[in-house]
């Protein structure tokens, strides 16, 4: 290398590492993420009973040990109601008449789920009329970290994460 290209070159770095001024001012705070929002959609249950409860099982790669550490898992069930219309329960979900009491359980470990029906006389029904299974994973900052309320309705988790990934399992 020549003397004159060495010099330049030596001359061009210490310009630009030298180019620093006082930092300018903060820019506006970026909208709420939902990159990391992932709906899977079970849309056919495999029922099974067994000793006075009904459980359905699957797998959901989105459940990892990191989202079990650091991300948030909700979860709802689609419930189809007498009239026909299907609604979005919460889970877990327990409906009380009386002395009488089921429960719509759900129970996570890495890459899979379980959904348990049970009920105080052991003979489970809401299972019947459950249908669907929507399981929300929400990953990185948007999860724990940023403390998702557990209690989030389907609707309003909708309106939260309007660019949630729908990821279709069956």
């Amino acid at each position: 290398m020549n003397i004159k290209k060495f010099i330049t070159l030596i001359t061009t770095s210490i310009v630009l590492v030298a180019c620093e001024g006082p930092a300018g001012p903060q820019g506006p705070a970026g909208q709420d993420g939902n990159a990391n929002v992932k709906a899977y959609i079970y849309n056919n249950l495999n029922w099974a009973t067994n000793a006075g409860e009904a459980y359905a099982n699957g797998s959901c790669q989105g459940i990892t040990t990191d989202i079990m550490a650091t991300g948030a898992v909700l979860s709802y069930a689609s419930y189809v109601q007498t009239n026909g219309v299907e609604v979005q329960w919460l889970l877990p979900w327990t409906v009380v008449e009386g002395t009488y009491q089921e429960n719509l359980l759900m129970a996570y470990s890495q890459g899979a789920w379980r959904l348990t029906n049970s009920a105080s006389d052991d003979v489970p029904s809401i299972y019947l009329n459950v249908p669907k299974l929507k399981i929300v994973v929400i990953s990185g900052l948007s999860g724990k970290k940023a403390g998702v309320e557990p209690n989030l309705t389907w609707d309003e988790l909708v309106r939260r994460y309007p660019n949630m990934e729908y990821i279709y399992v069956n």
